[in-house]
């Protein structure tokens, strides 16, 4: 073996006494990795970690085999570049679109952390140029922790999901969410998920509804410009809610009492019930209105709303 730094770091090894094995070409010989894999102590790397399609599968193989920690050495001066360049490669999504291509690939971002925690059990340090001390290499940390914590905060919000202040008991429909960052990454278009009730925490609780995101619970709207979820309707209650919310307005009894009156009244189509629902609340009409008559449409099998508008 040349004398290079991995050289020096297993000779090192050898006079303190461990007990060695080598497994020579290791990208084609990765069952023998494996078999070994709860029987060391360590694993060192040298030239195999240079070409990332190269240990992808060695390194997924090892995560999914190892039980404990795994302390793993590398002789590369590119390690952080190269476990990036790793884990990105395999997690490119497609998003289907109206395009000439049909879609595109883009980084999807929440696959990029499941990827670095399937990798947390591998302490992965690089080897100093002497091959006489490690440096840890901490390039993943960020995205394990990150991703630890939204899988702890699932296990929380399912143990504790049956009961009164879990969720509110109504699920949400995504629509086009404005908000950015991995906390919204989940939420994808036409998914239902349950509203979560945040109630003793939140400054403004009339706007909005609360969602599960990545990691902790996020903030939908649905006024003015933001379009970003609709409620799920069980009842003409949830259906009025979600129409004095539209609205940007208080939601106080005494609004929300006017949006049922006007719902329930069968003298008054769609029409006159959207208008009359926005002038009673002081909103204004221009895409209240539309948005109104178009959920009840959507809703209309459920709650047998007058379609005829005026001629």
């Amino acid at each position: 073996m040349p004398d290079w730094p991995i050289a020096r770091f297993v000779r090192k090894a050898k006079k303190e006494g461990h007990e060695l094995k080598y497994i020579f070409n290791v990208y084609n010989n990765a069952k023998a990795v494996i078999e070994n894999i709860n029987w060391c102590d360590a694993l060192a790397f040298g030239t195999t970690w240079v070409y990332p399609h190269s240990i992808l599968h060695l390194t997924t193989a090892i995560a999914q085999h190892r039980k404990e920690d795994l302390p793993v050495y590398i002789d590369h001066d590119q390690v952080e570049a190269r476990l990036e360049e790793l884990i990105r490669m395999s997690c490119w999504k497609f998003r289907p679109d109206d395009s000439k291509e049909g879609g595109y690939f883009e980084l999807d971002e929440a696959l990029v952390d499941e990827f670095a925690y399937s990798l947390r059990k591998l302490k992965i340090s690089k080897i100093t140029s002497d091959g006489m001390n490690t440096i840890p290499v901490t390039v993943l940390d960020q995205r394990i922790q990150r991703e630890s914590a939204r899988r702890m905060m699932i296990d929380v919000y399912m143990q504790s999901r049956h009961q009164e202040n879990a969720r509110t008991g109504r699920f949400v429909k995504i629509k086009t969410v404005l908000a950015n960052g991995p906390e919204f990454a989940v939420l994808q278009k036409d998914s239902i998920v349950p509203e979560i009730d945040m109630a003793l925490m939140d400054p403004n609780p009339n706007r909005g509804v609360w969602v599960m995101g990545r990691t902790e619970p996020v903030k939908l709207l649905n006024e003015d410009q933001y379009d970003e979820f609709e409620l799920i309707a069980r009842c003409l209650e949830d259906l009025a809610e979600e129409f004095v919310r539209k609205c940007s307005v208080e939601m106080s009894k005494k609004n929300f009492s006017i949006v049922i009156a006007m719902l329930k009244d069968d003298e008054l189509n769609i029409h006159d019930k959207a208008k009359l629902i926005c002038d009673s609340l002081g909103a204004e009409r221009r895409f209240n209105k539309s948005y109104m008559m178009r959920r009840m449409r959507e809703t209309n099998e459920q709650f047998k709303f007058e379609e005829k508008e005026p001629a």
